[in-house]
């Protein structure tokens, strides 16, 4: 049983090109984002049937289990992985408009102890979206249950004037999407270049 999952699992796993409804053969995805995820789920997999087929979980479980309850998982991983959205590539947003103010410099702790407040907009989806890893070198890591994303404008004074008669509001915003890497970003994904307007 663990020589056929594996055997499967490489063919799961491959990220090869596939066909469309016409029957039209697709550019090969192995350079897509959610590659990434289908690569993660199947690394997680290797380990498992490695494991399947000797000691204690062997015992509890049996082989047979052991492998299915992996394959469920991976199938699972890669249904979530189709739903992502990438880094660095042009999405649109819809949901609810919000403004929240933080702590930053000094200490990035307390506004009522001296840190200076910090005042951002943000873009609540009705359902968490996905966001596949991208380059990792980046801190492009994978995001799956993104529930609120920090607007930023290419002008800020400007975009937030325009956007401030929408708070709690639907709005609709365009741009593209980078991890979180300073103190100044306070949600895992942010949306850079944002153009917004009412939904």
């Amino acid at each position: 049983m663990a020589s056929h999952a594996a055997n499967l699992l490489s063919v799961l796993s491959s990220c090869s090109p596939a066909l469309s409804r016409r029957g039209k053969l697709l550019p090969s995805p192995a350079h897509s984002p959610n590659c990434s995820l289908k690569r993660t789920a199947a690394s997680r997999l290797r380990s498992t049937v490695t494991h399947c087929g000797s000691g204690r979980l062997a015992q509890a479980l049996g082989s047979m289990r052991c492998v299915i309850s992996s394959l469920l998982f991976m199938f699972a991983s890669s249904a979530l992985a189709g739903e992502c959205v990438a880094y660095n590539r042009e999405v649109t947003l819809r949901g609810t408009l919000s403004r929240h103010t933080f702590p930053e410099q000094p200490n990035y702790e307390s506004i009522p102890n001296g840190d200076r407040p910090a005042t951002y907009l943000f873009v609540s989806p009705a359902h968490a979206i996905c966001v596949a890893a991208g380059n990792l070198s980046n801190s492009e890591l994978a995001e799956l249950q993104v529930t609120r994303v920090q607007i930023v404008f290419p002008v800020k004074a400007t975009g937030y004037d325009s956007l401030r008669p929408y708070l709690g509001k639907q709005v609709e915003c365009r741009g593209s999407l980078f991890h979180a890497m300073s103190g100044h970003h306070h949600s895992p994904v942010l949306l850079g270049g944002a153009k917004c307007h009412a939904a």
